[in-house]
């Protein structure tokens, strides 16, 4: 059984192991899912930016699952308002068929000026903007917008609707703006974890203020050619170990105190990234994970959120 960990103000028991859905090919979520229950995993990751919330209610109901209670869904939303906010769960619990969330994060902080997470779609209102002293230029700030969709999440968790309350892709500026207007720290912060890239001020601070780090991209993903799953020094790990380099990443994050999840379409990706709990890495072995030069650093998903203002 994948251990858990305790959401603080929620009662929600988090899974230390999830699937991710983001990247999964539409047609594969139904099987992926319900292969993920049926190994013993307990926890999914969808958002609206995925639009799949019919193929992973298919899943769930593929897998035989009996016990719902025990299942804990991970929704992720756009910081686009109060009233986009509240239809957006209102769908989710419809199309989910679900009577609450167990964990609603604020997807991104806003968008960058050029409209890449938006995909095109118009700017909220609450979006103000702002003259750019460097260029000269406006810039559009989403702090309004960010403020007022976090506390329509907890308006909606004190309805009984939602769970647990929490952000995605933050940056520190972010949560100082939070807790400045008094809101309370999230419960989960959701953020890109890797040996190539890990903010640890962030889990610094997230052990500060009770928030659980949850992990994605853990892997590095296919649009990155796998280049952490083909590192040299990770697969001679991999052998020490007598674990899949994808094992040793996942618990590589696990043992810096992240929860993770991870996508997975085949049988054997998805037991392989439910089974890393079995083992641990020494010491030597966490050291050289934690000691890639910093210079080489880099992001494999998105924009910086410091970008967003």
């Amino acid at each position: 059984e994948v251990p858990r960990v305790p959401l603080p103000r929620s009662g929600v028991m988090l899974p230390l192991a999830g699937l991710g859905t983001g990247t999964l090919p539409q047609e594969r979520i139904t099987g992926a899912v319900a292969t993920f229950i049926r190994r013993g995993g307990r926890h999914l990751d969808t958002a609206v930016m995925y639009d799949n919330y019919a193929e992973l209610r298919a899943g769930v109901v593929a897998s035989g699952l009996e016990d719902r209670s025990s299942l804990v869904v991970t929704w992720k939303v756009m910081p686009l308002g109060r009233d986009y906010v509240n239809k957006a769960v209102d769908t989710a619990l419809k199309e989910l068929g679900v009577e609450s969330l167990d964990l609603a994060l604020l997807h991104w902080p806003g968008d960058i000026t050029s409209g890449k997470l938006m995909h095109g779609k118009p700017i909220p209102d609450c979006v103000s903007k702002e003259s750019d002293p460097a260029s000269g230029g406006a810039v559009h700030s989403w702090q309004a917008c960010r403020r007022e969709s976090y506390a329509a999440l907890l308006e909606e968790r004190k309805a009984g609707r939602i769970r647990a309350v929490g952000v995605s892709n933050f940056a520190a500026k972010h949560l100082d703006d939070f807790a400045s207007e008094g809101l309370e720290p999230p419960a989960v912060h959701q953020m890109e974890i890797h040996p190539l890239w890990h903010d640890d001020d962030m889990l610094v601070r997230a052990r500060r203020d009770g928030t659980i780090i949850q992990g994605y991209g853990c892997l590095g993903g296919k649009h990155t050619g796998a280049t952490l799953l083909r590192n040299e020094g990770f697969r001679k790990i991999s052998l020490q170990t007598n674990k899949s380099p994808a094992q040793v990443l996942l618990r590589w994050a696990v043992q810096r105190g992240a929860s993770v999840i991870a996508g997975g379409s085949s049988e054997k990706h998805i037991g392989d990234n439910l089974d890393i709990f079995d083992f641990e890495l020494n010491p030597t072995q966490m050291d050289f994970m934690d000691s890639i030069d910093p210079d080489a650093m880099k992001r494999m998903y998105g924009p910086a959120p410091e970008e967003i203002l």
